[in-house]
């Protein structure tokens, strides 16, 4: 997943997260924001306000977790896009068959 951000697009490298630190780290955050919600079921009382302010607690928890472990790298090619990558793959095949190299699918 890629987001921009000026002039830089940020990825998430989700295929080296650190599994082990965010069960480790949401670990120690959850458990309040779930007793939290078993609390406000035991009274009997919810309001839209509590209900907004668990979800946004828990929200910033996986946020937190995730800006921790997942891993970011950064790339200046923010105008880069799919059409930029096929005519880069069209010009890559063209010099292949000018100079004679497999053509890449």
């Amino acid at each position: 997943m890629c987001y921009s951000k000026h002039r830089e697009t940020a990825c998430l490298t989700v295929d080296r997260v650190d599994f082990r630190s965010c069960k480790l780290l949401s670990g120690l955050h959850l458990p309040s924001v779930l007793q939290d919600a078993i609390d406000v079921v035991k009274s009997n009382y919810v309001n839209a306000e509590e209900i907004d302010s668990t979800y946004y607690r828990l929200l910033n928890i996986l946020r937190v977790c995730s800006d921790s472990v997942v891993p970011v790298c950064r790339k200046n090619k923010y105008w880069w896009d799919e059409e930029m990558n096929e005519i880069k793959h069209k010009s890559m095949d063209s010099c292949r068959a000018v100079v004679g190299g497999p053509a890449i699918a």
